[in-house]
């Protein structure tokens, strides 16, 4: 896996190495400590396979644990969206298990996925790690910030903090400062090894006639 990082006209190249079989513990420790589990009717990957009311395929987390646990019914039915057909999409009766986006980044490192250290990288500015009391008074601020004849953003604002008081009441959110002590582990797991750097400067023009090609 190469990592390319850029500043102004220089451009260096590191390769990216882990250890292996530590990042998949953690990666086990993030999925079954700080995911959150929901109870309803959710639609599973459209590559799954199942028979009956059990997966058999495709319906897995990176770790291998199951998506869907306590599974009622599975069906298929068909979605509303503009390219759908019959039948095409999963539906599942049950209990979900939702693993937060760091555990997603690094299931993408494990399968080699090119924009996974970038995500990686950029985990520390997500959205995810954000307290959810920090998201309900953010969003109290911008309802009373918002004038009460702007309609539409006002109601989308209310419509916001009904569901994260939702969640809240109902735990459906990530432990926060678990999932920074996770990050820090697994960025301890990674080292970085330059392999090329070079200056990118654009020149003047050029007459053919006093080009010199390089020597080899």
């Amino acid at each position: 896996m190469e990592f390319i990082e850029t500043n102004g006209t220089i451009e260096r190249v590191y390769s990216v190495y882990y250890d292996s079989e530590k990042l998949k513990k953690l990666l086990d420790d993030i999925i079954k400590n700080a995911s959150y589990k929901t109870e309803g009717t959710f639609t599973a990957p459209s590559d799954a396979k199942f028979e009956g009311n059990r997966f058999i395929s495709g319906a897995d987390l990176p770790n291998g644990d199951p998506m869907f646990e306590n599974i009622k019914r599975i069906y298929r039915y068909t979605s509303n969206e503009p390219w759908s057909y019959h039948d095409d999409s999963i539906g599942v009766e049950g209990t979900k298990v939702n693993m937060p986006y760091l555990a997603f980044i690094v299931g993408n490192i494990f399968a080699d996925e090119p924009y996974s250290i970038y995500q990686f990288l950029n985990y520390p500015t997500d959205d995810e790690l954000i307290p959810i009391d920090e998201k309900i008074e953010t969003t109290n601020k911008i309802i009373n910030e918002t004038d009460n004849f702007d309609f539409d953003n006002k109601i989308d604002a209310l419509n916001h903090l009904k569901s994260l008081y939702e969640k809240k009441q109902n735990k459906e959110y990530f432990d926060v400062e678990l999932l920074k002590h996770y990050y820090l582990q697994a960025r301890s797991l990674f080292e970085l090894e330059l392999v090329s750097e070079k200056i990118m400067k654009k020149g003047n023009k050029l007459s053919l006639n006093d080009y010199k090609p390089l020597k080899k």
